[in-house]
């Protein structure tokens, strides 16, 4: 449902909503009581039910995680994937299950397989129609431009393995809800103009219901103009109202290039950035660091550290999602490098303003009167008396800043 925001003006004010051309909300496979439905990355072989009770304490509505065959998996017991999808309902947490047959199609990269792509849609039948492994929507692969996840020398045997799984479609009972494929790149470049194509095509018959990406950004804005050009790409090729999914998008607190006081800010204006883009979902990598190393990258991604205690991040995120908790999108615009949200909870609006780092001025006539109460998201769930018009030196930063009328 839209909501209608008073409208302000703004002197050069461009409406940059991804589905504000549709002329309908888009329909959300996950259901939420925030503006945008909100999921964390799991670990299947080590979550804890500790790890699933704080997930719902921060307001997380689902989960995601891979689902692998067992030539696949890490570890030496084999993940119990009806067991751990059981799991996640008991805790209330809906969940995105990737499906992942290895960098070989069917095992490592240097595997050598009979028949990989055969093996590999058999296994995504099996799961897909097993009602014992309970997943709200499947994505097919990992960011397969990635040679982490992909041989290049094994394109064909990968999009015959996307086709007969599509095929096998026929057989399974219900339906699935399925995306695909986590490109790690986009908007699409000639490099990996074949992958593209098989993903529109697959969105073209129905295969596939949305396009899922990983829209790591140095600053979380600028993927507004990326999904636009995203969705034009697919209305070009015959796919008018293409639906996007983030499944996976995260900041690493690592050092000396970025705090967890910068991860959690970060984290906070990504949620808005998806927000004011009118996209499926975000899902943000990822719950737990995998390391105790402060200067390594890929250990510092998580929302707790490696002995499970809670970064800022995770405090920054629950206090923000306890907020917007009730709120739908309104409205959003930007000029400059001001940001500005409107969101409405059916009785009042709750403006949100942040910059991309540096100062921006507020436009005079959204500087509230009197009666007008503010917060910094992140930072508290209590709202202040706003500063007497004008005494708010009318500037903001990239710390988002929400107001609204009193109740």
């Amino acid at each position: 449902m839209r909501y209608t925001a008073r409208v302000l003006p703004w002197a050069v004010a461009a409406l940059l909503m991804l589905g504000a051309g549709r002329g309908e909300a888009i329909e959300r496979v996950f259901q939420s009581e925030l503006p945008l439905p909100l999921g964390v990355q799991i670990d299947p072989e080590t979550v804890t039910d500790e790890d699933l009770r704080q997930l719902r304490e921060v307001g997380f509505d689902f989960v995601r995680f891979g689902i692998r065959p067992r030539v696949a998996q890490r570890t030496a017991v084999p993940v119990d994937y009806p067991r751990l999808t059981a799991r996640l309902r008991a805790h209330g947490l809906q969940s995105l299950g990737t499906l992942f047959g290895g960098a070989g199609i069917w095992g490592p990269a240097s595997a050598v397989v009979t028949d990989p792509d055969q093996r590999f849609a058999e296994f995504a039948a099996e799961v897909l129609g097993n009602d014992a492994i309970q997943v709200t929507a499947f994505e097919l692969w990992n960011e397969p431009e990635l040679k982490t996840f992909l041989n290049p020398a094994r394109q064909d045997e990968f999009e015959q393995a996307m086709r007969l799984t599509c095929e096998r479609l026929g057989q399974v009972p219900r339906r699935p809800v399925l995306a695909g494929f986590g490109f790690a790149r986009f908007p699409f470049d000639e490099r990996n103009a074949r992958l593209q194509d098989l993903a529109f095509q697959l969105l073209k018959t129905g295969c596939l219901q949305e396009l899922s990406v990983h829209p790591y950004r140095n600053q979380p804005e600028s993927v507004i103009g990326d999904y636009r050009q995203l969705a034009a790409s697919a209305d070009e090729r015959g796919i008018p109202r293409l639906t996007i999914l983030a499944s996976e998008w995260g900041y690493a607190s690592v050092l000396p290039r970025r705090s967890q006081h910068a991860q959690a800010q970060l984290l906070v204006r990504t949620y808005l950035s998806n927000i004011a883009a009118d996209i499926a979902a975000l899902n943000l990598y990822a719950w737990r660091d995998r390391g105790t190393n402060p200067l390594e990258r890929e250990d510092n991604f998580g929302l707790v550290d490696y002995w499970g205690q809670p970064k800022e991040a995770f405090r920054a995120l629950r206090d923000t999602l306890q907020v917007l908790r009730g709120y739908r999108l309104s409205s959003y615009r930007q000029q400059g490098q001001l940001h500005r949200l409107v969101l409405s909870n059916g009785k009042g609006l709750l403006y949100l303003y942040w910059t991309n780092g540096g100062a921006a001025s507020l436009p005079s006539d959204d500087v509230p009167g009197e009666a007008c109460e503010m917060l910094y998201l992140g930072t508290t769930t209590q709202f202040s008396d706003c500063p007497p018009a004008g005494g708010l030196g009318r500037l903001v930063d990239s710390r988002p800043l929400a107001q609204r009328m009193k109740p």
